[in-house]
């Protein structure tokens, strides 16, 4: 069956009627396929939504002073011209406001129950929905608040309601713990053990008598600055599980998917729902931390990843001709297939193993974000919103390869995306070129050691260009600025130049004197979150070293090896 048949079975089931989408933020029906007929898009008005708009005839947009939530959005003149009764309209997430619209409008809403839906969401009425599937959580209980008691062991509470993390609280103390009693002392709460480890998370489909497991990705939860909130997702890597997800580990997260799928299924659910899990860094147990009965927020990003997967993909050969693969659809497909009961016959949810994303929350002390400069990031997609409630999106940043090194620290793709967030914090243009001085003396190398928000790293002493400067003039007044020591630059010995994601020239010192401390902005702006040092490493130790970036590292330590002159 060719891979383009599942858009023509979604087309033939739309043969006299029109699917419309809608939704707050256009990204959120971006695995949609957009040039296909009878499909659209409702959405709101800016600047990333007129951009697809212009490439997309059937996206439309409702322009309004601040965004518009989804029954807003269906209650608009424009919409309501537009949509005829026997269409079908699917949102995001589904509420019984939602469907009392459809219903007066005569229009066929796709998505599943809000009741249902809220029974299998919301944080204690999903422990009496799973049933036997509860052995899944941690240890766990329904309790009121005013009997909870502190026995000097972190624990987790969670009110049966909750957004990005605002309703998970990490009870850490007796003191804590009695200011949530005084607070709440008559709301039911669930009550679970802490366990410590990397969370995980996967978008699945029921569809028609099936369950399809999708790839499962590494949940980015709590970094600062990204958020403020501990237990808040702010992104998915796909190309982390694979490094620190056993074989064991990963089948057992897909045995859970399974029966939570079955689970479903068998009370009539249709289409996506994903699945949150937690691996116990203790013991490698894997445990169940929610389910999401509807479209998770990760699904749009994935099927884009998932359509660059199939674009990418050739035929395998075999003895005698090729070999015919199971026909593959992205994750959004086979959400839409579901919900229009397409038969799934053979199908298979395409593979990826790469990409991840990551979202800059409206935080306590965020600054304001200069739009132009952001975008001025070239490597990624770069979604602004007009958010202010904390806690909502603020920027995402979508990237085709992945941003985590290992569990809570980034690679140096996941770093620049920091620089930049926190550049932005400041009004700086974070991939502005870049110089510094590289100080080797007595077979040691200074360098500056970095931790930022967590993640630990070396640097070169230097700096940004600034308007009307040299790289030569930057590289001798930062790093003199920063290190506080006396050189020259050798003039005899080749700079480093890196011309991506930015350009960086290295020149290389000698007459080093002086005693080396902190100086200039990193020292008045060092602090636990974002601390420099200055260290001398031994140069045959910089392999074993986390220098960024990596390009220098590589062809510092090619020119070191072949034995030029040192100081």
């Amino acid at each position: 069956m060719p891979l383009s048949n599942i858009i023509k079975e979604v087309a033939n089931k739309l043969v006299g009627r029109r699917l419309f989408y809608v939704c707050r933020d256009v990204e959120r029906a971006e695995g949609l396929d957009f040039h296909q007929p009878g499909i659209y898009i409702i959405t709101n008005k800016n600047s990333y939504s007129s951009k697809l708009a212009k490439r997309f005839k059937n996206i439309i947009l409702i322009d309004n002073p601040r965004p518009l939530d989804t029954r807003e959005l269906l209650t608009r003149k424009k919409t309501l011209s537009l949509l005829k009764k026997g269409d079908f309209v699917l949102v995001f997430k589904n509420n019984i406001y939602i469907e009392e619209l459809c219903a007066d409008h005569g229009w066929a809403l796709l998505n599943p129950s809000a009741k249902f839906c809220n029974e299998v969401e919301e944080k204690i009425s999903q422990v009496r929905w799973l049933g036997p599937l509860a052995s899944h959580l941690p240890s766990h209980r329904i309790d009121l608040c005013a009997n909870l008691v502190w026995k000097g062991k972190p624990f987790i509470v969670q009110f049966n309601r909750s957004h990005t993390g605002l309703g998970t609280i990490l009870v850490e103390s007796k003191k804590q713990l009695q200011e949530i009693r005084e607070k709440f002392p008559r709301r039911d709460v669930r009550v679970t053990e802490y366990i410590k480890g990397p969370l995980f998370t996967n978008n699945n489909v029921v569809w028609g008598n099936r369950v399809f497991v999708g790839n499962i990705s590494y949940q980015i939860t709590g970094l600062k600055p990204f958020t403020d909130m501990p237990f808040a997702t702010i992104g998915n890597d796909w190309s982390m599980p694979r490094k620190i997800l056993t074989e064991e580990q990963a089948a057992q997260y897909k045995k859970i998917a399974i029966e939570v799928g079955e689970r479903l299924a068998s009370q009539g659910w249709k289409g996506l729902y994903g699945i949150d899990a937690v691996i116990d860094e203790a013991g490698g147990q894997v445990y169940l931390v929610e389910v999401n009965a509807r479209q998770p927020a990760s699904a749009s990003f994935e099927s884009q990843l998932q359509e660059l997967a199939m674009a990418k993909a050739a035929p395998k050969k075999r003895l005698g001709g090729l070999m015919k693969p199971r026909p593959a659809a992205t994750t959004f497909q086979a959400h839409v297939a579901a919900l229009l009961d397409v038969p799934p016959d053979d199908y298979r949810l395409q593979a990826i193993t790469n990409g991840a994303q990551i979202v800059q929350r409206v935080t306590l002390n965020i600054d304001e974000l200069e739009i132009p400069r952001i975008k001025a990031v070239q490597s990624f997609n770069i979604i602004m919103y007009q958010n202010v409630k904390l806690g909502t999106d603020l920027i995402r940043v979508q990237s085709e390869s992945g941003l985590m090194e290992k569990h809570n620290i980034f690679n140096e793709v996941g770093m620049s995306i920091l620089v930049g967030i926190i550049s932005a914090h400041k009004n700086m243009i974070w991939n502005r070129p870049r110089a510094g001085v590289i100080l080797i003396k007595d077979d040691k190398i200074l360098l500056m050691k970095r931790n930022k928000y967590g993640n630990e790293y070396f640097a070169m002493p230097g700096g940004t260009v600034e308007p009307n400067e040299n790289f030569r003039v930057t590289a001798m007044r930062e790093t003199k600025e920063e290190t506080n020591l006396d050189f020259e630059i050798d003039e005899s010995k080749k700079i480093i130049a890196i011309a991506s994601p930015r350009r960086e020239h290295y020149f290389f010192g000698k007459n080093i004197s002086g005693k080396e401390f902190l100086g200039g902005p990193e020292q008045a702006r060092n602090n636990p979150n974002n601390s420099y040092q200055l260290e001398w490493v031994e140069v045959e130790k910089l392999g074993q070293t986390h220098l960024l970036p990596e390009t220098l590292k590589a062809k510092l330590i090619k020119r070191i090896s072949t034995g030029f002159p040192r100081t």
